[in-house]
């Protein structure tokens, strides 16, 4: 399996955070009512910041990926990822990414999502945790 990703967070004066890796992945269940799968991945990460220096290592990323089918209507998903580095230890980003999504009818749903970035090396003067709620 692959992974690329890009984020960016003007309140953590994150410009761009670029990363990219291959790894494999494993169903650990998965029916009607729940599916979980793990992952494991070799990744290249390039951070650059506004004000504070640019980095790049390779880390580890390792994930899980959950779904479950509370209702026929409605579905709690969560996607959870932590990536330290492999080059220095206090060097570490998650994520977790969790949504409640409901049908409504057949063509619309509604749905409720939080975003909780971490990062033990934020750039100077930010928080290390960074909370997003849609």
């Amino acid at each position: 399996m692959g992974i690329v990703g890009a984020d960016y967070d003007a309140l953590a004066d994150l410009d761009l955070r670029a990363y990219a890796g291959v790894g494999a992945g494993y169903q650990f269940r998965e029916d009607e009512k729940l599916k979980w799968g793990g992952e494991a991945a070799i990744t290249y990460i390039d951070e650059n910041f506004g004000s504070s220096p640019d980095s790049s290592y390779a880390a580890l990323r390792v994930a899980s990926v959950l779904s479950w089918a509370a209702t026929k209507t409605t579905t709690i998903d969560n996607t959870l990822e932590a990536f330290p580095s492999l080059e220095d230890k206090e060097d570490f980003f998650g994520k977790s990414d969790t949504r409640v999504k409901t049908s409504l009818t057949e063509k619309m749903f509604s749905q409720l999502q939080w975003v909780w970035n971490y990062d033990n090396t934020p750039a100077g003067g930010k928080d290390r945790n960074d909370h997003l709620f849609i």
